[in-house]
């Protein structure tokens, strides 16, 4: 995993590279945020889809929504009051969160269908909602530091 280093202040803080993977055919989405109160909206259909949200600054939210197969859906969020909701319907999608809000995040992210995975990284001070339904899921949140609430709810489909 590469990483870049963001200095907020006297801070000095350790940032995954987003790297975008969409299978072939697929649509490539990214947007950077930089700056107080900026909204973003990426909804993509289709196979192979990639998207990519960067947000540095302070109440800035997104939303990527993805509806098809082997989409790649990735945020890193920098900052205080941010907001992300990622949705993806399909088979075979990935999310992947990096998230330092010591200001405080709120994550909402859903996976509907078989095979989805989600990996995140959240050192500060954020509320993560993962719900996952269909077979052969994967959630991965590590969490360090200042106290937050994270919630996992993997739903079998029968």
């Amino acid at each position: 995993m590469a990483v870049e280093y963001a200095t907020i202040g006297s801070v000095s803080l350790p940032i995954r590279i987003l790297g975008l993977n969409g299978g072939t055919g697929g649509q490539v989405a990214t947007n950077l945020q930089v700056g107080n109160a900026n909204r973003t909206d990426i909804s993509q259909t289709g196979r192979g889809n990639a998207a990519a949200i960067q947000i540095f600054g302070d109440g800035n939210s997104a939303a990527i929504a993805q509806r098809g197969s082997n989409n790649v859906g990735q945020g890193l969020l920098v900052g205080s009051s941010v907001r992300f909701d990622l949705q993806q319907t399909g088979i075979g999608n990935q999310a992947d969160l990096s998230v330092n809000a010591p200001g405080g995040a709120n994550l909402q992210l859903r996976q509907d269908g078989n095979g989805n995975s989600l990996t995140g990284s959240v050192p500060g001070a954020a509320n993560v909602v993962v719900n996952q339904v269909g077979n052969g899921l994967s959630a991965d949140v590590t969490q360090v530091g200042v106290p937050k609430n994270i919630s996992v709810q993997q739903v079998r489909a029968r």
